[in-house]
């Protein structure tokens, strides 16, 4: 009887075992209070990414914050147009876990992408990124979703070659639903990528995911960080020179004469693009329809 009880309660509050329906293949990813795992179906042999929560020592802040990722992902998923987004299929919760069961992208991260290629990516391809990172965002920014954690490893890319790839934004870990008047004054992010409302403790909103996208953009068109960072000083240095430092942009290395047309106007595109989302008062920064 009490193992019939058991089971009763199990199925209803989806409390299931993970390892009933997948089997581990390998490690792919690592955060602060989380494990991504290819894992593949023991049914269907479809393989996944398996982000795993351990629910034990995230404590009570990272309670509510998984609470909130469990419900924008899910909100996520019936959205209409998930091209540049990543697809969440399941959400399974154990007593002591949360998984997330994902699309698997073989290409990782934009981060890994970048040091496999160890050559400067084309301006063209930067764009398309760019693009397709921007059509990401304007879907979640329409439904007031601020991401507040992009950067290269959040962004996962299906790269066969200059024409085919998807740029697909994941991680929803630190974001926050807001309606459109609203801000928000909590300090998230990744500090590279972090814009100086945040680090001014300066009441934001969705805008600024368009300064960590011009971030990213920058770092990929010209393999550096904005602002003079190195990104191996001290927090308060960095903060400090997103901040305070005016926006330089690299001179190109690149022969002019050996670039054909297409490198010459995307390169031009990519410059204003990045220097319209890298403006530093946030009332001045474009949002993402601009």
């Amino acid at each position: 009887t009490f193992s019939y009880f058991t089971n009763l309660i199990i199925h209803h509050t989806h409390f299931v075992s993970i390892n009933d329906e997948f089997s581990f293949v390998r490690d792919i990813g690592r955060g602060s209070f989380s494990q991504t795992k290819l894992m593949r179906d023991n049914k269907s042999q479809c393989l996944y990414a398996v982000k795993k929560i351990n629910k034990n020592v995230i404590g009570l802040a990272g309670c509510s914050t998984q609470n909130w990722e469990k419900y924008i992902v899910t909100f996520i998923s019936h959205l209409p147009n998930l091209e540049y987004i990543f697809k969440c299929y399941r959400i399974i919760e154990t007593l002591d876990h949360l998984y997330f069961v994902t699309e698997y992208v073989q290409g990782g991260s934009l981060s890994q992408f970048v040091r496999k290629k160890k050559v400067k990516l084309p301006s063209t391809v930067v764009m398309k990124i760019t693009h397709q990172l921007v059509l990401g965002l304007k879907e979640l920014h329409n439904y007031g979703i601020i991401h507040r954690d992009m950067k290269l490893d959040n962004v996962l890319i299906n790269y066969e070659d200059e024409d085919n790839f998807t740029a697909k934004i994941i991680d929803f870990g630190l974001s926050k639903v807001i309606t459109p008047l609203s801000r928000t004054n909590e300090t998230f992010g990744s500090l590279l990528f972090c814009s100086p409302e945040i680090l001014l403790s300066i009441p934001y909103n969705v805008k600024t995911d368009i300064w960590s996208l011009g971030v990213i953009a920058f770092f990929l068109e010209y393999t550096v960080f904005p602002f003079d960072i190195r990104g191996n000083e001290a927090e308060i240095e960095t903060s400090n020179k997103i901040i305070i430092n005016d926006l330089k942009i690299p001179k190109n290395i690149i022969d002019v004469n050996k670039k054909n047309n297409d490198e010459l106007v995307a390169g031009s595109v990519m410059e204003r693009v990045i220097k319209m989302c890298l403006i530093k008062d946030i009332n001045q920064r474009p949002d993402i329809n601009k």
